[in-house]
């Protein structure tokens, strides 16, 4: 749909050419009026309609002069005049402001509908015209930025696309790191007018800033619709066409202390230097001493000690490059994991429980404050492990029992297995269950079973022989006999109480 403003200061003029088109069958959904030309201008500043009917001859501004206005203050409304016999000289002023038709007065209402689905037919043209040329002139600079366009070519496409030479030509620049390019395409109806390009070089998403903007309140601004979840990397200064290749080039490099330092800030990438060739040094130079230190201090359940160790050590690998830290840290957390978790069951069914995706985290942490956060949170529920252990010695054998019972009460639960797996005689481990929970094991499996029994009974089809066998009771009456005792009604009474 288009919209259309009508301009003509006889009002019985301007009544007859809102009142008599049918606006709507010619795909026209607004039409705004006004009595003269600055009215006229004031109306074109605020909602810029597509065509624009006027008058010539007008008091305060003619249709001429509000047609000069138009044009100088680079509004593409689509202009046509109303003009009578004894005006035709004006139509050689009109064609000089580029107006795009013009009717004679008196005029038919089928003319008038005739003349503007030509235009609208003229605007989707050049409409469809200036997307493509935007798109190329996109293309231009992304391979300005990439340095895959010679200077000579991209001042030749310069002039076609921007209609001045290469170095006259200048946008905004920045860097996101940590982010998705998705994630700044989604967002761009929420305020994000300001990017005009985006693309990605390597895990480096380079965005091209309108130049008209202050490019540290747009940085600013990209921020908080992302919520913060990216680090940025801007020029406060416009970057004229010839030297993107020198400044896109400066962004990636700076990936590597953005990654090590500057988790959800934005940096003057123009005062920063980049410190890649700073981080140097050799894989594998932890010493066996700071990892026993380490492994020591996680198994006495000391907090403190344990993550002053883990940093030391995770700080020896931030003299490498990004790529070779992720993989260090990867490489570190398979070797906690071989020498403090794997082989005891008590303690990989502890962090089972815990999972918190430590293995995604530090391979696809975006920062090094991430990868850091994952070791301290898989080091932390270790700790937290064997300072229960030291709290009560015997905290995890209970725990296990409590899991073996509750895994087999439907069944057979056997004191002699359940003794044979945590290594203690059947009569110690009797003492210690009824010394930790207060109560027997067989006392422990039976308040399991009716709990699980006063469950099943709702379930209208299940028969209570049924639900007897379900929780480990082979026989009805005597199912019935426990369950009467503990509750003080039979499972069918129970049942009709639920």
């Amino acid at each position: 749909m288009y919209s259309i403003l009508l301009v003509e200061d006889e009002k019985i003029e301007l009544d007859t050419l809102k009142g008599y088109v049918n606006w709507g069958e010619i795909f026209i959904d607004k039409v705004y009026t006004a009595r003269n030309g600055r009215s006229a201008f004031e109306c074109i500043a605020q909602n810029e309609p597509d065509i624009m009917i006027t008058d010539i001859q007008m008091p305060i501004m003619t249709g001429i002069e509000l047609a000069k206005r138009v044009r100088e203050e680079g509004y593409k409304t689509k202009i046509i005049f109303l003009t009578g016999y004894d005006d035709f000289d004006y139509v050689k002023e009109a064609f000089k402001v580029q107006a795009a038709d013009y009717i004679l007065k008196p005029f038919m209402t089928e003319e008038v509908e005739k003349l503007i689905l030509r235009i609208e037919k003229q605007i989707d043209s050049e409409k469809t015209a200036e997307v493509s040329l935007s798109v190329a002139a996109k293309h231009m600079i992304e391979q300005l930025c990439r340095g895959d366009i010679k200077e000579e070519e991209g001042n030749q496409l310069s002039l076609r696309y921007f209609e001045r030479p290469l170095g006259e030509v200048a946008y905004g620049l920045m860097a996101l790191y940590g982010v998705e390019e998705e994630e700044l395409l989604q967002r761009k109806g929420e305020g994000l007018a300001e990017v005009y390009h985006s693309f990605l070089i390597g895990d480096v998403l380079v965005v091209v800033l309108q130049s008209h903007l202050y490019f540290w309140d747009g940085a600013r601004r990209i921020k908080n619709i992302l919520k913060g979840s990216c680090s940025i990397a801007c020029f406060k200064e416009k970057i004229p066409l010839p030297r993107l290749k020198e400044r896109t080039e400066q962004l990636i490099k700076l990936k590597e202390k953005i990654f090590f330092e500057a988790k959800g800030e934005i940096v003057d990438a123009g005062r920063e230097q980049a410190v890649q060739a700073e981080r140097e040094g050799v894989k594998g130079t932890i010493s066996s001493a700071k990892k026993e230190n380490l492994y020591k201090a996680v198994r006495n359940g000391e907090q403190g000690r344990a993550e002053e160790e883990l940093r030391a050590v995770l700080n020896s690998f931030t003299a490498l490059t990004k790529e070779e830290c992720i993989q260090e840290a990867f490489g570190f957390y398979y070797e906690l994991k071989s020498n403090l978790a794997e082989g005891d069951s008590q303690l990989t069914s502890w962090m089972a429980e815990r999972e918190e995706g430590w293995e995604q985290k530090i391979l696809k942490g975006r920062y090094w404050e991430d990868i850091v956060k994952a070791l301290f949170s898989y080091c932390s529920s270790i700790i937290s492990f064997f300072k229960k252990q030291q709290e009560n010695p015997n905290y995890h054998v209970i725990a296990r029992i409590r899991d073996y019972l509750e895994y087999n009460y439907s069944g057979v639960c056997s004191v002699e297995e359940m003794a044979e797996e945590v290594h203690l005689s059947p009569n110690y481990l009797r003492s210690l269950f009824k010394e930790r929970m207060g109560q027997t094991i067989l006392e422990y499996v039976t308040e399991y079973r009716l709990l699980k029994a006063c469950e099943l009974l709702k379930d209208k089809t299940l028969r209570v022989k049924e639900i007897g066998r379900l929780v480990g009771y082979d026989n009805e009456s005597y199912f019935g006999t426990v369950f009467a005792k503990k509750y003080g009604v039979t499972p069918n009474e129970y049942r009709k109480m639920v």
